[in-house]
């Protein structure tokens, strides 16, 4: 959903100087929401995806601040852009800049899949009890968070 997203904003951008009626502007600003939707989440599922648990959390901040960055430059250069040549030419920037990203996501796609990096199921998360199942004899993990220092254990096999 990410490339659609990108498809979908650009899509929008590109309207945005097209739309003189409130209706119009109203449907332009309902299709960036839907754009915008699309890639609320997207993104961050696929870098959780993409590395190691014991990298996640570097690699998700590092998501965030690249984002954070680039809704800094862009507004930035937008607005630099509309001051000199105009908001139609900003829109249009925008609007090429998200379809480049589109065009750059799918080529990506394409080239290779990415690596899903998932735990193995022969062992625990880290702080993470196991009990194991007298049926089956197989390990099963408790998704219960760890207890804090001090506290007794969440889990005590009963004898």
């Amino acid at each position: 959903v990410i490339a659609p997203g990108f498809l979908v904003l650009a899509l929008a951008n590109a309207a945005f100087p097209l739309a003189h009626a409130y209706e119009h502007v109203v449907a332009v600003m309902v299709t960036a929401a839907l754009g915008s939707s699309l890639l609320g989440s997207a993104p961050t599922a696929a870098v959780a995806n993409a590395v190691s648990p014991d990298k996640r959390a570097t690699a998700l901040a590092q998501l965030r601040t690249a984002g954070d960055l680039g809704m800094l430059a862009g507004s930035a250069t937008l607005g630099l852009v509309s001051s000199v040549w105009g908001y139609d030419a900003a829109f249009a920037l925008a609007s090429a800049s998200l379809f480049s990203s589109a065009v750059a996501f799918t080529a990506a796609e394409q080239i290779g899949p990415r690596p899903i990096i998932r735990q193995s199921s022969s062992s625990s998360p880290p702080n993470h009890a196991t009990s194991s199942n007298e049926n089956s004899g197989k390990q099963q993990e408790c998704h219960h968070p760890p207890s804090p220092p001090g506290a007794p254990a969440a889990h005590k096999k009963e004898k």
